[in-house]
């Protein structure tokens, strides 16, 4: 369905030029008294078929073309085009001032035909004419003489480059998209245009203008990145096209300049807070380890707070007005082995909640992140596990051992997970290295923030730090009444047209009840998982977010 709406508008695009101006003539003649002009009727056919048909032969051979070119260079690259997606990319030719100087044009041909007036007329002749010459010049110069556009930019040793400066960055940080023009094929009297749609999670659109100089020099066109979620983005390929000085027309010449963003989760402090009560007698695996030998020689120190206060030596203590404890001078090695798996498991059902929800997964992720630096400072040693999908690859288990200073590991795995309802806690929760003893198997730990019920995990004890889900609104970027006294995009800008202010409204209206349907069922899910985690009498932490610090309480 969507490949035969594309082709009607290829159609509809490619025939509007020719085929509009006799269909509103017509019309118009059907419902107003045309006699005055009947009479040349057969002289003004024959006159446009000997204008226009050539015009729209031109036309058609261009478009068609360029959409073989397109189609045979996707799949040289691995990439493949569609027909009928590449006819439509060169076959929509006028902009939106194109189209209102169409309309405007047609709109004097009514009128002259409805109340006589000649002025009228020549304002027709004189909008159809520039939209014609415009629109057909474009095509034949970027179909005919420019040819294939990357062919030809090789040929003068020439590139287009895209790049985000710095490539791998951390979750807030600043990104700046930089393209990079050198020699590069601009007829006189074009535009070099280069438009993209970024990822939505990054907020940005791209759009940059070079004029008819960089054919002969090297031209570098920046812009920022509005925000940097954390995540691995495939950007591109960008639309490149030429548009005349007039602004009338915009004509397709390439698809490229692929680029990836990473952006990598951030460690933040964690704060272990007193252990949570648990029916079971054995301390959970973040409960810090205090023993005491039996014999040994002892030194004191200052009671701090979290200290076991069966150590405080009473008689030293109210000597010096301070609580002092007894430390032995040397202290058994209790090296835990921890599995930290994070829970990243969509349910099917909130499949299209998974757009609103990706700021939970990132504190998710820096909460997992964080908590395993902790653990491995203390002593432990703690195993990453997770969904991963990287570029290109499936989804996969990944698991990762940590060891200090490879905390960039810890973050570059971070980046890949993704909500996903294929791997639930059931498979994370299996230890690849079974076959240890009960004494010496890693103890699971699950970070999670869930919508649905547990799956049958078995016998396993397992410690849970549940984050409550808290979303981040999105900002809203609507137009609003600005909009009817100041342009919201520069002045001349497309964008700010009445039809893509209408398409604005549209997306932020679709965006708005998306989030109140997530919210939704984000809640009624969230309340009954948590209470079926608390009632597994398993310890549950409570994650929170203070400041930059995340706190775990019972």
């Amino acid at each position: 369905m969507k490949a035969l709406w594309t082709l009607w508008k290829a159609l509809t695009h490619t025939t509007a030029l020719c085929a509009l101006p006799f269909l509103v003539g017509g019309i118009t003649a059907y419902f107003v008294d045309v006699y005055e002009v009947t009479e040349t009727l057969g002289e003004l056919v024959r006159f446009c078929g000997f204008l226009l048909f050539p015009i729209m032969l031109l036309q058609l051979a261009g478009i068609a073309q360029k959409t073989r070119r397109e189609v045979a260079v996707g799949r040289e690259s691995g990439r493949p085009i569609g027909w009928i997606e590449a006819s439509y990319r060169h076959a929509k030719v006028l902009t939106g001032k194109g189209y209102f100087l169409l309309l405007v044009s047609l709109g004097a041909l009514i009128c002259a035909l409805a109340i006589k007036w000649a002025q009228f007329g020549v304002m027709c002749v004189l909008g159809l004419t520039l939209v014609y010459v415009a629109s057909t010049v474009g095509i034949v110069v970027s179909a005919f003489f420019v040819g294939d556009f990357a062919q030809k930019t090789a040929a003068r040793r020439g590139r287009v480059s895209r790049e985000m400066s710095p490539a791998v960055v951390s979750r807030g940080d600043e990104v700046e998209e930089r393209f990079q023009l050198e020699r590069v094929p601009v007829p006189f009297g074009f535009h070099l245009v280069i438009e993209d749609q970024l990822h939505h999670r990054l907020e940005t659109e791209s759009r940059h203008v070079a004029s008819s100089n960089v054919s002969s020099r090297a031209v570098t066109l920046s812009g920022p990145v509005r925000r940097t979620p954390r995540g691995v983005f495939a950007i591109g390929p960008a639309q490149i096209w030429y548009q005349d000085i007039l602004g009338l027309t915009r004509v397709a010449v390439a698809q490229a300049a692929h680029t990836t963003l990473k952006v990598l989760p951030r460690f933040r402090p964690v704060a272990i807070g007193d252990p949570p009560r648990s029916r079971s007698k054995d301390e959970d695996v973040l409960t810090i380890v205090s023993r005491m030998p039996t014999e040994d020689l002892f030194r004191f120190r200052e009671y701090m707070p979290r200290d076991d206060t069966r150590r405080i030596n009473w008689k030293l203590s109210m000597k010096v007005g301070r609580l002092h404890i007894r430390v032995p001078e040397s202290v058994p090695v209790s090296r835990r082995r921890v599995r930290l798996v994070v829970d990243s498991f969509l349910p099917p059902g909130l499949a299209n909640a998974q757009g609103p929800l990706e700021d939970v997964l990132d504190d998710l992720v820096e909460a997992w992140i964080s908590l395993a630096k902790a653990l491995v400072e203390r002593g432990e040693q703690v195993t990453l596990v997770c969904a991963a999908a990287r570029p290109g690859k499936p989804l996969a288990l990944e698991e990762l051992r940590c060891k200090r200073g490879s905390h960039l590991l810890w973050a570059d795995l971070g980046s890949a997970v993704t909500w996903q309802s294929q791997l639930d806690l059931d498979a994370m929760l299996v230890d690849s290295d079974s076959g240890r003893s009960a004494k010496d198997a890693a103890e699971p730990v699950v970070v999670t923030t869930r919508f649905c019920r547990l799956p049958d995990i078995g016998g396993r004890r397992v410690t849970w730090v549940y984050l409550p889900p808290s979303r981040h609104p999105a900002p809203v970027s609507g137009d609003g009444m600005k909009a009817f006294f100041l342009l919201p995009f520069p002045t001349g800008a497309d964008e700010n047209s009445f039809a893509e202010s209408l398409k604005r409204a549209r997306l932020r209206g679709k965006r708005q009840r998306l989030e109140e349907w997530a919210d939704r069922a984000v809640e009624s899910g969230a309340r009954a998982a948590e209470a079926q985690i608390r009632g597994r009498s398993e310890p549950v932490y409570r994650l929170q977010s203070h400041g930059i610090t995340y706190t775990l309480t019972a």
